[in-house]
């Protein structure tokens, strides 16, 4: 059995343990998710110190004993030392480890997500708009766990949408055009007259936003002028589906829309 790994990771937590010690949660590049110690990581002299804070990339070696992993070594790779000049965009990276962690299951491995995490905090490193570099790390983490609906078309009927579509996005994260809708609320029972069940009406250019952030080979910096009601609107669609997907309260979003003056 392996007991010893070297492994490129991201910091996503650590926190104290004991007089001196610190458990540390990693994301690794050939192990996934891990939670692991760091001995002697609190102590004034220690070799740890400012490497195994979050957002870093790091090389890491890891020792495993019959119960958890100890880290024997660590070396800075990348520190994504921009981050922390903006509030903005300290709060989105905040905002994107916690997304992260309450998304993946310790153990877990996956070489597309390790790529999407770090690729994610490159791109804010190198002034990638936060609020664009948040939404989009929202769509493709549910891309890539399988739980992105086909946006491009009405969940119905399949039609796909055009400048002229009507788009409404309900509270089950199903986007509808008009008479599915419709029929919806009539299989539903509600009154189409008195009752119809609370959607939000979504333009067809969130549409083209939303498959622009999915592609592959965007450039790292990129300027798109986006109004404050369609940052709404994609906050809500990604909101909704991430809500479906991880069931959990995200408490980062609470502060994020605080700071956004939401």
């Amino acid at each position: 059995m392996q007991r010893s790994f070297n492994t490129r990771a991201v910091i996503l937590q650590k926190r104290p343990i004991g007089e001196n010690d610190v458990s540390i949660t990693l994301y690794c590049q050939s192990l996934g998710k891990i939670q692991a110690i760091a001995k002697g990581a609190r102590k004034i002299a220690s070799h740890w110190s400012g490497h195994l804070e979050p957002l870093n990339l790091c090389k890491i070696q890891l020792y495993k004993s019959t119960t958890w992993f100890t880290i024997t070594q660590c070396q800075i790779e990348q520190n994504f030392n921009n981050i922390y000049k903006s509030v903005e965009t300290l709060t989105c990276a905040m905002l994107i480890l916690e997304i992260f962690q309450k998304s993946t299951c310790d153990l877990e491995h996956s070489m597309e997500l390790f790529d999407l995490i770090w690729e994610t905090f490159h791109r804010l490193n190198l002034s990638y708009p936060a609020f664009l570099a948040l939404e989009r790390f929202k769509l493709q983490l549910l891309k890539l766990n399988g739980a992105l609906p086909n946006v491009a078309t009405c969940a119905f009927c399949r039609q796909r949408w055009n400048a002229l579509s009507n788009i409404w996005l309900d509270p089950n994260g199903h986007l509808s055009c008009d008479k599915c809708r419709e029929t919806d609320n009539v299989r539903a029972g509600n009154s189409l007259a008195l009752n119809l069940r609370p959607c939000n009406r979504i333009s067809f250019e969130i549409i083209k936003l939303i498959c622009y952030l999915l592609g592959k080979n965007q450039p790292k910096n990129i300027k798109i002028h986006i109004s404050s009601s369609q940052k709404q609107q994609l906050q809500l669609i990604t909101h909704t589906f991430l809500q479906h997907f991880i069931n959990r309260e995200i408490i980062g979003e609470k502060i994020h829309a605080k700071m956004a003056g939401g």
